[in-house]
């Protein structure tokens, strides 16, 4: 599980979701980074979305070993360089984050892509999310007039993208995610064309 942006994982707030879903009590198995504590949740800025993530994972994937990556650098290209570099690097790393594909310089976008055909060749797979703003993305949202905007690295064809959905938990049909006037939600999943 991937996690930057300053995300605190509360490894009570774990316990508590875990007790409250009558989930098996686990614990994350490996911090990298060492952004897990206990009571760490000043602001809800603090962990909500490392919490978020990571509690749901475990709730999907029960007894499967779960490491909280932190990671602190300036590109997504060092990240998975470092986690490519690893003796024996995971199965399965998840990314919540994104960044608006045309501003990751080509550079960046070009290192990541090689470091994930190595890691896809070692066995270990990427996914990543799709974003929260459509296809328009956050750059529309916040004035700019242009095109549909793919997020990265869920644009990188070596990693699968995946968006929100909503509908199983109110035994409705699945489909995906849409902010409006007439729901509960609060993001519309990502999309938009790559570059």
């Amino acid at each position: 599980m991937f996690e930057s942006n300053g995300q605190i994982l509360d490894s009570d707030d774990l316990t508590i979701f875990q007790n409250q879903f009558n989930l098996e009590v686990e614990s994350i198995s490996t911090d990298i980074g060492g952004h897990i504590s206990t009571n760490a949740c000043d602001l809800i800025d603090d962990c909500f979305g490392a919490n978020l993530k990571v509690q749901y994972i475990m709730a999907l994937s029960q007894h499967t070993p779960t490491t909280f990556y932190y990671y602190e650098g300036n590109s997504w290209s060092d990240w998975i360089t470092s986690v490519a570099n690893t003796s024996n690097p995971a199965n399965v790393y998840s990314i919540g984050y994104t960044s608006n594909e045309i501003e990751v310089q080509q550079s960046d976008k070009d290192s990541f892509q090689t470091e994930a055909i190595k890691l896809g060749v070692m066995g270990t797979t990427i996914v990543a999310a799709s974003g929260n703003d459509g296809v328009l993305g956050y750059l529309y949202n916040n004035g700019y007039e242009c095109d549909y905007f793919a997020q990265f690295p869920a644009s990188c064809p070596y990693v699968t993208a995946v968006g929100g959905t909503i509908g199983p938990e109110s035994d409705s049909s699945e489909i995906a995610c849409i902010s409006n006037a007439d729901s509960n939600v609060l993001i519309t999943s990502g999309g938009g064309f790559s570059n």
